[in-house]
């Protein structure tokens, strides 16, 4: 067991891993069993009803008599569920449950010595071998009654009366689960399964059973398989994605999450403790409570009687609060007992120890829920904490306010009579009409039904009507006297119905017991109000529940949870507590803007009756934000949670709530340690709640500092000078959108189009494009197709077409947290790419104030998905003052430029000119345009900082969350010179030069400097994106790794701290060694003035960009911008004479003619001198041979010919995205192989690749069998070299083949299939369109096996697939 929590242990990980998968195999075994054993009643669920009773002859008279109860039951299930089947398999669900939890429940009384039968602690279901393998009762009752020891039949009715009677027993001190007349378990399962789940329980550690936690999980896991039932198999966080809509008894089991223990502890220390201490500040109670937290405004009220506190729990699940809620009062009982002795009390205060469970189960504690194995659960749960605290017994066994919210209340005859009976009396009727009517749903609202306003209205109603002939009323006046009144009347129609022998009329009566019960509970109001509400969003809710929720509680209608949290608070008294774990989107969304709190401009308008918000309404005591994975039960991020403690009172001006920031941490053990930790070291944020309001849509970014919160309060804001939008979505990205390297630039239709990506500033990241001919034509005909309700307006997708192709920003909207901002010229923008056109003022400058660490930071405290920043976040920031924005322009300008400069040198850029082959010269030069560039980011970042008034508490804070600028880091004295460049590269102004000169300067000791360089040359060795290793011993010369220190490990537990990634390497070892780009590269050119460093992983990657530049250029390939620069350069790139104009580059030899690898060591030679072409291409094939993790050099080195056959196209399908341009079309085993230029690749060349290489090909091959054969006639070892040529013949006549099944293109495997194009208009043969793009295109080239490596999932070969027939 784990560790004990509140003197009970807690369940381990070890058995709730044992737990899951047993209770799972438990309800199968049973359900599967309880089906047959209904059928055999005549209940199958293939018919459309019940078998008529005389069909079945076979039945005994007692089985008549449980027949004809579940009728009775059935009849109620239909009636809510509407189905006979779906009926049936609720009562086979029910059945199943009630048993197992008998099980279970009698395991864990007994093995708590709390399981009494016939005076005598004994047990139940424990089997143990002094009994002969059965329990102590069973070996009792065995031993006693011979009926029991002889007859076939002997054991199973032994185990069935046992089990019976020993429910009896419990069920003289507690109703629900045991009670034997409980028709849902009238129906048993065989002996033979009746034991083998026994058996299976008992192999669990005793232990288990005496945790509190136990009941709680079994009812978690039982919903295991229902839940994945109604998920469609899909996990909870996958179907909170979906929209499918949630109804009737699958709401229970849709939202059921248990709490984990530690939010359960935090919540109510945090309210029922809290209460307590507001009345008694001195109390010592607090002492054990590890997770209180001191409140930043202190509060006091009246001390009260904890015998008249009244605490619920409106959705209770398994009880886990109540429990814990137990334990809590207990311990305020015993306290108050003290205090009342030492005098501080007035006597007759306390309650005396030996009635403190009946008082806390009959006063305090009150619980609702719409599931009634939960409810069954919960208060076994209670009833065990009773046991344990001991009761008076005189008093009989307590009576437990707990109800389930799932009364079915027909309108049949039982009801027309119920109604007669009380013709004379209409105030009655009209109560009864309002709680059916309030009551219709309440099996999907819950606690949520609102019965007891109907009911209000309804006796205000008869009241005004009523005169003094009425009976009811003659003598009472007194508004409470008279529903009190009222309810004892319909009390005793309970009675009355619930006392008949009619099982029909008896159920009936029970039903208006639940309802009255919950009326009663939902007309009081509450000290404390505590819960784990359950999550659905709007999208998920069916009709009934969305529209109840709609109209009752319209500013919580966004998700059910929030509808819960208002509805709390109604039933919280005036100053009382309300604690609960929610998601966390009503913090920060958009949508629930009205929720937080009532705009300004709409507060005046507001009506009588509506909500101001949270941040009006309520004070705001305490938040915990624990982001995902805070659930043990479920991973991933869709899960995001807040704990938090409201006080029922509008917060003062100055009223502070303290928060604690925890969204990191990867499960619920670290999240609980890392709360803990938070609040024992007084780590939160005192924020004055008030100030939220002054910021945009109110989020509660409560870890902003007092002046960050008043700059975002200010009027000046980015939408008082910009605009933006998402342009353009076409709804069929597949037809639409392309890379822009799979169409000609000549083909000048298809323009740039933003569509965001990964983390760049500056510039870049317009690697799409759109379909746009005649302003974008096929785009707007297709939207107004697909919605024809629209009757033409395709506005909803193609918006804000007067910016379009006009000067702006862009930004990646799904961006992982981290804002960048990129210039925007003459393209179309995207909702993954919004566009920022500026009104008004210098884009750049504001482009810079965009790319700042502090937009981040600010956009993450305002927007709560840090994935995604819609543009009305973006449109809500504050801007620096306009003369700041157009100062700082011009750097941004140059900022620009040196980030142009170093994409250029990516492949996959448009702005692309040519690689340099740095892997000739390894060092460290490429690296100068990154610390320039970082030095003014760095300049840029501080200068607009400073313009704000950021202050060190800012600055602090900015670090904890997104990181340092590396600009910001300290240079070390004697490496502070910036590098030169050529003069064809701006300069680096003067401003910036001077704020280096008072930069922060260290110096660092001998040893230090040393330390400092070991560590930056592993670094920069071990290459970009891998973990360090922190150092070398300096003796032995190893690498050796310096764990974190615990105070540094648990602050990285504390907080969010995740960083913005790094766009360089330079400003990755910058990070690392938190040092100035600058000092990093002289450090880095003093190492290589030393001995030669090199970073492999660069080189290698340099490599392979640079030959696939020469491929690409000597297939014919041209990118967006190179007549340009060849025009400035007054030549082209590549000499024509190396570009095969066929677009067809041959790797194999045995055409006749030059190969690829020829031709490219030819050109090494031209373009590096003969001497040194052969060291080009060595010195290439020694970082191609290397593999992360060894050092260089150590590989056996391949050959140029061997990576282009094996490697070169699986990297070209990766770098290009899927989408490749130079296709590496081989035999089966490799005797022909070609590379084939997309953009060429039609039907002529298809034919020519046929006609010309492959034909040259065999025709070389068979000349040289030919030879072949007459050698072997001469020498029999030359009959090897005959098999050879055999099988490279066979290979390319069968590459032949598939090629021509291709070119014919008659088979649905070889056809080009487009799949937004008519029958008619599907190309015949091998005739692409390169419009279409590379996936349509190169589908039938993957399924015929003509290519080196797969490009397509199967999935996408599938989608693209000519249907059957066509």
């Amino acid at each position: 067991m784990s560790k004990p929590i509140n003197g009970r242990p807690a369940l381990s990980d070890e058995v709730k891993k044992r737990l899951k998968p047993l209770i799972i195999e438990l309800r199968r075994t049973l359900e599967e069993d309880l089906e047959r054993e209904l059928r055999r009643l005549g209940l199958d669920r293939s018919k459309d009803s019940p078998l008529p009773v005389e069909a079945l002859s076979y039945l005994t008279e007692q089985e008549r008599e449980i027949r004809a109860e579940l009728e009775a039951i059935l009849a109620k299930e239909q009636e809510s569920i509407g189905s006979f089947a779906g009926a049936l398999e609720a009562v086979r669900r029910e059945a199943a449950y009630t048993h197992l939890n008998r099980l279970v429940g009698l395991k864990c009384l007994e093995l708590r010595s709390h399981l009494v039968i016939e005076g005598e602690r004994t047990e139940a279901v424990t089997c143990r071998q002094e009994f002969g393998g059965r329990s102590k009762w069973l070996w009792t009752l065995r031993s006693r009654e011979s009926r029991y020891r002889h007859g076939a039949q002997a054991e199973e009715l032994l185990w069935r009366e046992g089990l019976l009677q020993a429910c009896a027993a419990v069920t003289q001190e507690i109703g629900v689960l045991f009670d034997p007349a409980d028709p849902y378990a009238k129906v048993w399962p065989s002996f033979r399964t009746l034991r083998a789940v026994v058996d299976r329980l008992n192999e669990l550690p005793e232990d288990a059973f005496r945790t509190d936690e136990l009941l709680g999980w079994v009812y978690q896991y039982f919903q295991t398989e229902e839940k994945e039932k109604v998920t469609a198999g899909e996990s909870f966080t996958q179907k909170l994605k979906k929209t499918k809509k949630i109804t009737g008894a699958d709401i229970a089991t849709y939202t059921a999450l248990y709490t984990e223990r530690y939010m359960v502890d935090f919540l109510l220390q945090n309210s029922i403790g809290a209460y307590w201490m507001e009345m008694y500040p001195d109390s010592r109670a607090k002492e054990a409570w590890q997770y209180y937290v001191t409140p930043a405004t202190p509060h006091t009220r009246l001390p009260k009687p904890l015998k008249e506190w009244k605490l619920l729990d409106p959705a209770m699940g398994s009880g886990h609060f109540l429990v814990v809620a137990f334990d809590l009062l207990a311990q305020l009982y015993e306290e108050e007992r003290q205090m009342e002795a030492q005098g501080r009390l007035p006597r007759g205060w306390s309650v005396p120890a030996g009635q403190t469970a009946r008082v806390i189960l009959e006063n305090n504690l009150h619980g609702i829920d719409i599931d009634l194995r939960a409810a069954q659960l919960a208060a076994l749960a209670l009833y065990l904490k009773a046991k344990e605290l001991g009761w008076d017994e005189a008093g009989g066994p307590p009576r437990l306010n707990l109800v389930v919210a799932d009364a079915v209340l027909t309108r049949g005859e039982a009801y027309e009579r119920l109604l007669a009976q009380y013709k004379d009396n209409p105030a009655i009727q009209e109560a009864i009409r309002s709680i059916w009517y309030a009551l219709e749903n309440v099996r999907e609202l819950g606690s949520l039904v609102r019965v007891e306003e109907e009911v209000d209205k309804a006796i205000r109603i008869a009241r005004v009507n009523d005169n003094k002939q009425t009976p009811l009323f003659a003598s009472v006046r007194d508004w409470f006297q008279y529903k009190n009144t009222l309810y004892q009347r319909l009390h005793e129609v309970y009675e009355i119905e619930g006392g008949k022998s009619d099982t029909n009329v008896r159920i009936f009566g029970s039903e208006i017991q639940k309802s009255l019960t919950l009326l009663k509970i939902l007309s009081n109001r509450y000290d404390t109000v505590f819960t784990n509400p359950p999550y659905m969003g709007s999208k998920q809710m069916e009709g009934v529940l969305k529209r109840f929720v709609d109209q009752h509680y319209k500013a919580g209608k966004r998700d059910l949870y929030s509808a819960f949290i208002l509805r709390c608070l109604e039933l919280a008294v005036d100053d009382g507590r309300v604690a609960m774990v929610t998601q966390q989107s009503w913090m920060f969304l958009k949508t629930f803007e009205n929720f937080r709190a009532l705009p300004k401009e709409k507060l005046d308008k507001k009506k009588p009756d509506q909500f101001d918000g949270i941040l009006r309404t309520v004070s705001i005591e305490s938040l915990a934000h624990m982001g995902a994975n805070a659930f043990s039960e479920i991973s991933g991020e869709i899960v995001n949670v807040v704990l938090f403690t409201f006080r029922n009172q509008k917060p003062s001006d100055n009223h502070r709530l303290v928060a604690y920031r925890l969204i990191g941490g990867s499960s619920a053990d670290q999240k609980k340690a890392m709360l803990l930790s938070a609040i024992s070291s007084n780590n939160g944020y005192k924020v004055v709640q008030k100030r939220f309001l002054n910021i945009e849509s109110s989020p509660l970014s409560y870890w902003l500092t007092d002046r960050l919160l008043d700059f975002m309060g200010q009027e000046r804001r980015l939408s008082t000078i910009a605009h933006a939008g998402g342009g353009v979505g076409t709804r069929d990205e597949n037809r639409f959108l392309r890379k822009f390297w799979e169409v000609p630039s000549y083909i000048d239709w298809w323009k740039p189009y933003a569509k965001g990506g990964k983390y760049q500033k500056w510039v870049g990241l317009l690697d799409n494009v759109i379909d746009w001919e005649n302003d974008g034509e096929r785009v707007k005909n297709s939207i107004i197709r697909k919605y024809p309700y629209l009757k033409g307006n395709y506005g909803f997708l193609i918006r804000d077409e007067k910016y379009h192709f006009k000067p702006g920003l862009t930004y990646t909207d799904f961006a992982q947290g981290n804002f960048s901002c990129r210039l925007l010229d003459s393209a179309l923008f995207s909702d993954a790419g919004p566009g920022i056109f500026i009104r008004k003022g210098h884009r750049e400058g504001i482009m810079a104030w965009l790319n700042t660490h502090l937009v981040s930071f600010m956009l993450r405290a305002i927007s709560p998905l840090v994935n995604h920043f819609g543009w009305g976040y973006v449109l809500s920031l504050p801007i620096p003052d306009v003369d700041v924005l157009e100062n700082i322009s011009s750097f941004a300008q140059i900022a620009s430029e040196y980030k142009v400069k170093l994409i250029e040198k990516v492949i996959t850029d448009r702005n692309f000119r040519y690689v340099p082959a740095e892997f000739l010269n390894p060092g460290i030069t490429l690296h100068k345009l990154e610390v320039i560039l970082h030095s003014l980011e760095g300049f840029i970042e501080h200068q607009l900082s400073k313009s704000i008034g950021i202050g060190d508490e800012e600055v602090e804070a900015l670090k904890s969350e997104v990181g340092t600028p590396v600009g910001w880091f300290p240079l070390i004295k004697g490496y502070t010179e910036l590098p030169r460049l050529e003069d064809n590269y701006p300069d680096v102004p003067e401003a910036v030069l001077m704020y280096l000169e008072g930069h922060n300067h260290i110096i660092l000791s001998e040893r230090e400097l040393y330390d400092v360089k070991n560590r930056l040359e592993i670094l920069y060795h071990t290459g970009p994106g891998v973990n360090e290793a922190n150092g070398i011993d300096s003796e032995s010369g190893e690498v050796i790794v310096f764990e974190n220190d615990d105070e540094e490990k648990e602050s990285a537990l504390l907080g969010a701290n995740i960083p913005i990634p790094t766009e360089t390497f330079l400003e990755e070892l910058s990070q690392k060694l938190k040092i100035h780009p600058i000092s990093v590269y002289r450090l880095l050119e003093e190492i290589s003035r030393e001995k030669q460093i090199i970073c492999p992983a660069l080189m290698q990657q340099n490599v392979i960009s640079f030959l696939s530049e020469q491929i690409l250029r000597m297939l014919g390939h041209e990118w967006p911008n190179q007549k340009a620069y060849e025009k400035r350069l007054g030549k082209p790139i590549l000499p024509p004479k190396w570009v095969n104009p066929n677009g067809i580059l041959l790797l194999t030899h045995n055409s006749g003619e030059e190969n690829f690898t020829e031709r490219l060591r030819n050109y090494l030679d031209e373009a590096f001198g003969s001497d040194h072409g052969l060291d080009v291409e060595r010195q290439a094939i020694v970082y191609l041979s290397w593999r992360s993790g060894d050092e260089l050099g150590q590989q056996k080195a391949g050959s140029l010919e061997q990576w282009f056959e094996r490697e070169f196209f699986k990297r070209h399908v990766s770098q290009f995205k899927k989408r490749p341009i130079a296709w590496h079309l081989t035999s089966p085993k490799g005797a022909f192989q070609a590379f084939v230029y997309y953009h060429k690749f039609d039907k002529d060349r298809l034919k020519l690749l046929r006609s010309r290489y492959v034909s040259e090909t065999l025709k070389e091959l068979r000349r040289q069998l030919g030879e072949a054969q007459n050698q072997a006639a001469l020498d029999r070892k030359a009959l090897n070299r005959v098999a050879e040529l055999e099988e490279k013949i066979a290979d390319v006549e069968e590459f032949d083949r598939r090629l021509g099944l291709l070119q014919e293109g008659r088979q649905r495997e070889a056809r080009i299939w487009v799949p937004w194009k008519s029958p008619a208009e599907q190309p015949v043969g091998w005739d692409p369109d390169i419009n279409d793009g590379v996936r349509v295109n190169i589908a039938p080239v993957q399924r015929l096996g003509l290519l080196a490596a797969q490009v397509l999932s199967k999935k996408d070969l599938d989608s693209l697939l000519a249907p059957e027939g066509r």
